[in-house]
């Protein structure tokens, strides 16, 4: 956490199979959970395979503007499940297809305080192999209704949503039925809980005005991922 990290010491870190010498030396164990919060990072290189849970929250991502576009650090990450971008200093286009290229099941995503648009939670939404279950958008400048809506009515897995701060967030507002919804929190928005308690019917999903905050990585490391 706060530390600067070059592309080779990531990749010692990340990839530590690569740099085991001689025939008799003990392979590491494969790395399943990284945190890397508010890192300055000059190049990040392809992660593990056996990634499990990703923190990249508040890191700088000194990214080259012409590799944007076709940026894919995750590709190779098929157990990938828990992901947090917030804050992090990333384009909207690299957010986009880092999302898009990514294999897993992901559940968990955090994207709060980023450049996140409508195209990148159409990526998200329009993934195959997501299977979300929680999903933060706080303090996303371009979150509107229409992508809220969107959001909830397509992803059928999700459980707990929080757009805390999206101040373009307005009543009226139609909430489409959710079943598996638990938890909405729309804490300094302009939605209010009982406005849209009173447009989901029968949904059991509660409607908060606090923030929620699922992830505490770097004090709660699990010894073993689910």
């Amino acid at each position: 956490i706060n530390s600067c990290f070059t592309h080779q010491v990531l990749e010692q870190l990340l990839l530590p199979e690569l740099f085991a010498k001689g025939e008799g030396q003990m392979r590491p164990a494969p790395l399943s959970f990284v945190v890397l919060a508010h890192c300055d990072i000059q190049v990040f290189p392809r992660a593990c395979v056996s990634l499990r849970h990703l923190d990249l929250s508040g890191a700088m991502l000194q990214l080259p503007k012409a590799a944007e576009e076709a940026w894919q650090p995750l590709k190779a990450c098929h157990q990938l499940q828990v992901l947090s971008l917030a804050s992090a200093e990333i384009s909207t286009g690299a957010l986009r297809s880092c999302l898009s290229s990514l294999p897993s099941e992901l559940k968990v995503l955090d994207l709060s305080d980023t450049a996140a648009d409508f195209q990148v939670v159409r990526a998200v939404i329009q993934h195959e192999r997501f299977k979300l279950t929680h999903f933060r958008l706080c303090r996303c400048a371009r979150m509107d209704n229409l992508m809220l809506s969107d959001i909830l009515w397509r992803i059928h897995t999700l459980e707990v949503m929080d757009v805390t701060g999206c101040r373009s967030l307005t009543l009226p507002f139609e909430c489409p039925a959710t079943h598996r919804l638990r938890l909405l929190c729309v804490a300094q928005t302009n939605l209010t809980p009982d406005s849209l308690r009173q447009t989901m019917g029968n949904s059991a999903a509660d409607v908060v005005p606090c923030p929620i905050n699922f992830f505490d990585s770097y004090r709660q490391i699990p010894l073993r991922l689910p």
